[in-house]
């Protein structure tokens, strides 16, 4: 994901920051080598209260250097089809600080291979209202993301824009092997903390809630172009 990744980001954000969890596949090279600045990630595995404490922490940093912060995961591309320079021009002049976002599952029989935009190769999915994340908001806001980074408090006023969404597009859906791998590396590295809490019991051997029998038949007979 992650060329996909830069190579999306890099055509409307002025900087791009990746935490790396200790790899060894290449990752900070391949990071930097896409424009991104490479910072250690400072806990060890998968624990979603450790990580989401972190997010609560930096964004700050871009308090008076930037008029958005967006934080994403590495296969969540924050789509819109007017283009997002345009898109975030126009609900920074309306006065919009928490921009409306609409998430969409994508959904393919296998990853993608292009050496373009990965929507360029991959463009249908379904709505995914669990993956409508406040994901972008003005760094001059006080907030707090909850566990899980899929819902949020603000304890300043915050304006958000009621229609024309933002799109975040969301490619985890790649193909029953690709999905089985993937939740197996994620499993592997999971935090006791988030096996106590229950949290990211969705990448657990045999969780059957997606890739059940026909559901990846059923989601790509929903599927629309969104992008």
């Amino acid at each position: 994901m992650l060329p996909y990744l830069l190579r999306h980001y890099a055509t409307f954000c002025d900087r791009m920051i990746v935490y790396d969890d200790k790899s060894d596949d290449g990752t900070p090279d391949l990071a930097r080598s896409g424009g991104a600045e490479v910072r250690p990630y400072p806990f060890e595995g998968l624990d979603d209260i450790e990580f989401v404490g972190l997010a609560n922490a930096v964004y700050m940093e871009a308090r008076g250097q930037a008029d958005w912060v967006i934080w994403v995961d590495a296969d969540e591309f924050l789509y819109h089809p007017r283009g997002m320079l345009q898109r975030l021009a126009e609900l920074k002049d309306a006065g919009i600080t928490l921009p409306k976002v609409q998430g969409y599952g994508m959904i393919a029989d296998a990853p993608p291979t292009t050496s373009g935009q990965i929507y360029d190769e991959i463009n249908v999915g379904f709505k995914h209202d669990r993956y409508s994340k406040p994901c972008i908001l003005n760094p001059t806001l006080s907030i707090r993301w909850e566990v899980g980074k899929h819902e949020i408090k603000v304890y300043d006023p915050s304006v958000t824009n009621t229609d024309d969404p933002l799109r975040l597009l969301h490619y985890r859906y790649l193909g029953r092997e690709y999905h089985e791998a993937r939740n197996a590396r994620n499993y592997a590295r999971i935090s006791k903390q988030n096996i106590a809490y229950r949290l990211g019991y969705e990448t657990a051997p045999g969780w059957q809630g997606e890739y059940s029998a026909n559901w990846h038949e059923q989601k790509r007979a929903e599927a629309e172009v969104c992008v």
